[in-house]
């Protein structure tokens, strides 16, 4: 009701001014109302613009860039207002709104509303994060460049690691050449070795069978040589004859010296059975002398004025000695007999001449001559020599202390076993065993054993015969028995086939005895490893093959007293590789040690094992050479 009574006043008050007027005022309500739409929809207008900054502030760029475009789009939407009736006069002048560029002439515009300045403000935040948007994508398009940058020096790397791998590719295929080449050579190495070491093995073989081969031909020699005899200082005459004469064949030198004409030496036969005769006071040499050849050793030699020595081979022994005995009349004079050696015996007496020569000055021959006279005192007084027995002792102990001889061993082993037993011999006895055994334990110590070898051979016979007949005295003499058993062991690597045979009889009877004497099954039982060593190793070749028989019996000899101990030093020692010949295998040494320790009650089965392990070593196991020269050993 108070609407329209205020509509009523209103057209009252307004006079009519006819169609124009009528016109004009509905043209004039109708602007009123378009311009209330107009606020309307403008103020819906900032609602959704503050909507749309809320929205782009809560979304993601991309979003907030759609909805701004929307935004831009519905603002372009709006045209400037327009009256209806355009002849109309305006009291005022319409603001076009959205004019970007206002006249020149124009009137400038109203102050802006608090809406107006509350859309500015919100525009301005709005560029504000736009640009705060946009610097933070310039950023990440920054450390998108970067990245692109580091991508690219990544690929530039790549590309540089795959030519080096196909570099390394290249080297690798060379490097697999190579090593095929190389195991080719390795392999080839492998079949040269293989070789040398075949070869090397022969030629041990070789260097063996040559040095037995040398020892024999050296035996053969001396056979030959036996029965020869050289005579020095005879006098060379020379006789001219014709052609046609003959000489004795075999006992002459001849040299041509012109047509029809000969040189023809003396002939040494008759040479030498005149000598005999003349020289030697042998009666009837002609007929009883029988003679195989004479002649005269080597060529004769340009302005040589002493005579060549005479070679005499006789037929018989007996002849050649009886000859050689009868140089002793030769004594004083130019001429000498001797007899014929091989070059190695030669060699080896030429080494020995000075020692026979420093022995003649110490007059061993005196101490060899005292030795006998006892002996043959002892043999034929027999217990009438139990008085002077004493002194004899007392004397013994100052020869062998002054100098060591196997005659002064001898004949103390004659007393010790003979007036051993007796109470009023016992101290005697007891002291000279002590005296002789330390004088010849200083020889071992000294290293001088092996140029005494016929005193370590008395000495071994000596400790042998007392072990087996009077051993209390080894034990109340307080001599050092442990020192004597080694002396033993050392004894067994000496070249002199009998000193080998005589230490092997003193070890062999000590083995026999000891489990019943608690002092000497000490000494095995601690020191036995050793002396199993030392037979081992002269098995496996150290010592020659002659003396194998008297080493296997020492086995033996264990075998049947100590057969666990024996075991337990087999296998040790045997373990160890190369161990005594690299030349048999595992499977050698087994069957080698099965086989020794089976066999307790047979000798000649024991020594024919040792003797088959020993072939074995030295590679002739199964050879020509090892069944020919069985029959010389």
């Amino acid at each position: 009701m108070t609407k329209r009574r205020r509509n009523k006043k209103l057209k009252r008050s307004t006079p009519d001014k006819g169609n124009n007027s009528s016109g004009n005022s509905t043209s004039d309500s109708s602007l009123f109302t378009n311009s209330t739409v107009n606020r309307k929809s403008d103020q819906n207008k900032v609602v959704s613009t503050k909507n749309t900054l809320s929205t782009f502030n809560n979304s993601s760029p991309t979003n907030s860039y759609d909805q701004i475009n929307t935004m831009n789009q519905g603002y372009n939407q709006y045209t400037p207002i327009q009256s209806s009736t355009p002849n109309m006069a305006y009291p005022f002048t319409p603001v076009q709104q959205f004019q970007q560029y206002p006249h020149p002439f124009t009137s400038p515009p109203p102050p802006p509303t608090p809406q107006q300045l509350q859309n500015t403000c919100d525009i301005e935040l709005m560029l504000k994060t736009l640009c705060c948007k946009v610097d933070n994508i310039e950023i990440k398009l920054n450390k998108l460049d970067s990245i692109e940058h580091r991508l690219n020096n990544f690929e530039q790397k790549f590309s540089n690691v795959d030519t080096e791998i196909i570099t390394c590719k290249e080297r690798i295929s060379v490097l697999e050449h190579s090593a095929a080449f190389m195991s080719d050579i390795k392999d080839e190495h492998k079949s040269i070795k293989a070789k040398i070491q075949t070869l090397t093995k022969s030629f041990e073989v070789s260097k063996t069978t040559s040095n037995s081969v040398k020892e024999r031909l050296a035996g053969v020699e001396a056979q030959n040589l036996s029965n020869n005899l050289l005579f020095f200082a005879i006098e060379e005459k020379i006789v001219n004859v014709e052609m046609e004469t003959n000489g004795a064949q075999g006992n002459v030198d001849e040299g041509n010296i012109g047509e029809g004409k000969k040189n023809i030496q003396e002939n040494c036969l008759d040479i030498i059975l005149d000598f005999c005769e003349q020289t030697l006071k042998i009666e009837n040499a002609k007929a009883n002398l029988k003679l195989e050849k004479a002649y005269r050793l080597g060529k004769k030699k340009v302005g040589e004025s002493r005579p060549r020595p005479i070679v005499v081979k006789f037929s018989k022994y007996s002849d050649r000695e009886m000859v050689r005995k009868s140089s002793k009349r030769l004594k004083g004079s130019d001429f000498g007999i001797s007899p014929q050696y091989p070059q190695e015996v030669l060699a080896k007496r030429k080494k020995l001449i000075p020692v026979m020569l420093e022995k003649r000055k110490e007059k061993k021959t005196a101490y060899l001559a005292v030795c006998e006279l006892f002996k043959k005192s002892l043999r034929t007084l027999m217990d009438d020599f139990t008085t002077i027995a004493q002194d004899v002792s007392q004397m013994l102990v100052q020869m062998y202390q002054a100098i060591t001889h196997p005659a002064i061993l001898d004949l103390s082993k004659q007393l010790i076993l003979m007036f051993g037993e007796d109470e009023c011999y016992k101290e005697t006895s007891n002291a000279l065993f002590r005296s002789l055994c330390d004088k010849t334990l200083t020889l071992f110590q000294q290293g001088a054993n092996q140029s005494f070898t016929d005193v370590i051979e008395g000495f071994m016979n000596f400790l042998a015969q007392v072990m087996k007949k009077s051993r209390h005295i080894i034990l109340s003499s307080g001599c050092n028995i442990t020192g004597i058993f080694h002396a033993g062991i050392q004894s067994l690597s000496l070249p002199e086939h009998h000193t080998v045979k005589a230490s092997s009889s003193f070890l062999i009877e000590l083995i026999t005895f000891s489990p019943e004497i608690p002092t000497l099954n000490q000494v095995i039982t601690s020191d036995g490893h050793v002396l199993v060593d030392k037979v081992l190793r002269s098995v496996g070749g150290e010592s020659p093959r002659s003396i194998i028989e008297n080493i296997s019996d020492i086995l033996f000899t264990l075998n049947k007293c100590y057969t666990e101990l024996l075991a337990k030093w087999l296998h040790d020692l045997l373990a160890k590789e190369g161990y005594p010949s690299p030349r048999v295998n595992n499977q050698d040494k087994e069957q080698f040690i099965k086989a020794v320790l089976r066999e307790k009650g047979n000798k000649r089965r024991g020594r024919e094992i040792v003797k088959e392990f020993t072939l074995k070593c030295r590679g002739l196991f199964g050879t020509e050479y090892a069944a020919q020269a069985s029959a010389f050993l």
